[in-house]
């Protein structure tokens, strides 16, 4: 039995016989609907679904990134860093003399002292803050990453020659 197909179509015909018209004789049978007809009898995949193999790859390298910046925190932890940089935020906006009411602050730094750690409200406010701006520099940058690369692949003729990476400068601190 043979496999024929129409030029950049992913019809196919199977017969003994060639089927005369504009059908070209196939080197195998038709791996997927997403395949095309070539003119020298292989199938390839249509442009529309190295598209979106592409972007499937992209957003999985994506979510890898994304998720690096969370390693060595736990969810729960996680969680809480909007709260922490909401209440970091109004407390540094406000005056000196009249501070608002920073509930998760308040009792985190206590634990803390309980604890022995030494410092002052004000340096955890601080150090919420710098790590808010950090956290949201690297997010936006690998966002922004990300629309480039899926901007590139939707004008693609050729979806795997585009490039992106993910890596972040590392940071070290002093």
């Amino acid at each position: 039995m043979n496999y024929y197909g129409t030029l950049g179509s992913n019809s196919e015909l199977e017969s003994p016989v060639h089927p005369g018209g504009k059908h070209i004789l196939m080197s195998a049978r038709r791996p997927s609907r997403d395949h095309l007809a070539q003119s020298d009898g292989t199938w390839h995949l249509s442009l529309e679904r190295l598209k979106a193999a592409a972007k499937e790859r992209l957003n999985s390298d994506f979510a890898v990134a994304m998720a690096a910046l969370h390693d060595g925190w736990p969810d729960y932890e996680i969680q809480t860093w909007t709260v922490q940089a909401e209440e970091a935020r109004q407390w540094m906006a406000a005056k000196a003399d009249v501070k608002p009411v920073v509930p998760f602050l308040s009792n985190l730094h206590a634990q803390r002292e309980a604890m022995g750690w030494e410092g002052t409200l004000e340096e955890l406010v601080e150090r919420v803050i710098q790590n808010t701006n950090a956290y949201t520099a690297a997010t936006a940058s690998l966002i922004g990453r990300r629309h480039v690369a899926e901007r590139a692949i939707d004008a693609a003729d050729d979806p795997s020659s585009i490039a992106w990476d993910f890596s972040l400068p590392t940071t070290t601190e002093g």
